[in-house]
């Protein structure tokens, strides 16, 4: 298709009526010239008048192309002013609300909460009076019901949520119903076949309220097309794709491999170099995640990015893993300054107070885990893992033993896994006695680090030690280390062995961290091969 700017000029010299020549043959011949040159131009009037929906089709085209360069970029303000070039108020709305969606997600800050909330009800509203036969119509009110419900999750608001994913759902699998063909709903279905497969057993009621049925495989394969064919924000499909990938599938290196490539394609951008980061993380390359988080201050003090201070977060941990302690502190603190809202708080409350004991500082080590009494969980594993934990050292300080577990457990998180085994086996051959959770973190450790090392026999040998212990705070590890022998299992390609590991982790009740490791079960055996 021409864009019609282009074909106007070429028109314009027949649409410009000629002068009568008085050298003409005759009067008649005149007439039918100037009848001509009339018909003409009510031809290309007609014509031009025709391709005035292509003009406005272009101009939308053109904005939205900017707004959504900009989201990326996480240029917001700029994408809010851009956002008023697009001549559709529908579409307008759609982009406001998800600005204002990641406002929110990133720095759980109150003050965007209301204009959230208030934009969503006048998108919603204008939105619904678009024709049924506009493909966008359900899929920006698909988006737009589950920004607002997973906003409403973060307030606890769980009715809000339950409501706002079934309308989601329900508009998702009814576009997909009347146009089969379009990628644009893709983004949702894909997601939410993905998460109904491997959902936890504490979130099961949802499953009743949603349309989609789990299938791990055809979400992933919607995401896939979304993100090559969509037009709406197609990076979020990679993002969304990269999470499962590297959190629920256990595929860190294929999740890195994805963010490397786009990375790489698309250098400088805040969201992308955050995930490349998180992605080293994973494959416990910390240095070089280290290199790209020390890069913060760039985006912190540009004036155009939107800076989130998860990105802190992420920092102080990847210090901590190296036990450099005071740059871990010092990014800690800057992160509990900064972020408004409930989700990492206890974690990262958690691991300052874990910083400051670990480095000798008892007397505020003490302090701060004393206020994790004030932190409210934000419902994420983790944070449950943090509130136990810290009320457990603000009332005694750790044992020896613990200090020397828990000095692995980073130095492994961190990827300097021979490091991590001389701590280790330093414990193992001490006289003094160990607990059955210090024996069941000792072994669960101690086959983790053979595991990254490619010594699967001792692997198996350590695993195999940790699920024969009867821990109590500590049976997350021996829940753990049955879906970890299961992948050494499937690596080796053992799969009636590693289905039977998968299993007996999923019959492992009130453990920390249940609900992530839930999800990691159900997808592995949705994943093997059908014997």
């Amino acid at each position: 298709m021409v864009e019609s700017w282009l074909i106007i000029p070429f028109l314009n010299p027949l649409m410009t009526e000629k002068r009568p020549d008085p050298a003409d043959q005759n009067p008649a011949q005149n007439i039918v010239k100037g009848g001509l040159v009339l018909h003409l131009r009510l031809l290309f009037f007609i014509i031009f008048i025709l391709l005035l929906p292509l003009q406005l089709v272009f101009a939308q085209v053109g904005s939205i192309a900017k707004v959504e360069d900009a989201i990326e970029k996480f240029h917001f303000n700029r994408a809010e002013k851009e956002i008023s070039a697009i001549p559709s108020s529908a579409t307008r709305h759609y982009y406001l609300i998800r600005i204002l969606f990641l406002k929110n997600l990133l720095t759980e800050d109150p003050a965007f909460e209301e204009p959230f909330l208030s934009a969503c009800k006048a998108g919603i509203e204008d939105i619904s009076t678009l024709p049924a036969t506009d493909p966008f119509k359900r899929t920006y009110l698909s988006e737009i019901y589950f920004q607002r419900g997973v906003i409403r999750y973060q307030k606890k608001n769980y009715l809000g949520l339950a409501g706002d994913l079934q309308k989601s759902c329900e508009m998702a699998e009814k576009n997909q119903s009347r146009f089969p063909v379009n990628p644009e709903q893709m983004k949702l279905a894909g997601g939410y076949r993905v998460v109904l497969s491997t959902i936890p057993q504490n979130w099961q009621w949802l499953t009743g309220l949603l349309c989609f049925r789990g299938d791990v495989q055809n979400g992933l394969e919607n995401l896939e097309k979304s993100a090559r064919e969509s037009s709406l924000l197609p990076f979020e499909s990679e993002v969304v794709l990269y999470y499962y990938e590297k959190n629920i599938l256990s595929n860190p290196e294929l999740a890195h491999q994805r963010m490397a490539r786009i990375a790489q394609k698309k250098p400088g951008y805040f969201i992308y170099r955050f995930l490349e980061a998180s992605s080293l993380s994973g494959l416990g390359r910390n240095e070089e995640a280290l290199k790209i988080l020390d890069e913060g201050e760039k985006f912190r003090t540009d004036a155009q990015v939107f800076y989130t201070p998860i990105w802190d977060h992420y920092r102080a941990k990847a210090h901590l893993f190296k036990l450099d302690f005071d740059p871990a502190i010092q990014f800690f603190t800057r992160f509990l300054t900064d972020f408004k809202g409930k989700t990492f708080r206890g974690d990262a409350t958690f691991k300052l107070g874990l910083a400051l004991e670990l480095s000798g500082r008892r007397e505020a080590s003490q302090k701060v885990f004393a206020s994790i009494s004030g932190v409210e969980s934000s419902g994420f594993d983790m944070d449950d893992y943090a509130l136990a934990m810290s009320e457990k050292f603000a009332r005694q300080p750790m044992a020896a033993n613990e200090i020397v577990l828990f000095k692995a457990r980073f130095l492994f998180d961190g990827g300097y896994y021979n490091e991590s085994q001389k701590m280790l086996e330093g414990l193992l051959l001490k006289a003094n006695p160990l607990t059955s959770d210090e024996k069941t973190e000792l072994y669960y450790r101690l086959a983790r680090n053979f595991g990254e090392l490619k010594n699967i026999p001792l692997a198996e040998k350590y695993y195999a030690a940790c699920i024969e212990q009867t821990p109590g705070e500590a049976l997350w590890m021996k829940a753990y280390a049955a879906y970890y022998a299961g992948k050494l299992m499937e690596s080796q390609e053992k799969y009636p062995a590693a289905r039977g590991l998968y299993e007996f982790a999923l019959t492992f009740e009130g453990y920390f961290y249940q609900g992530g490791l839930e999800q990691r079960c159900k997808a592995a055996l949705q994943q093997l091969p059908k014997l």
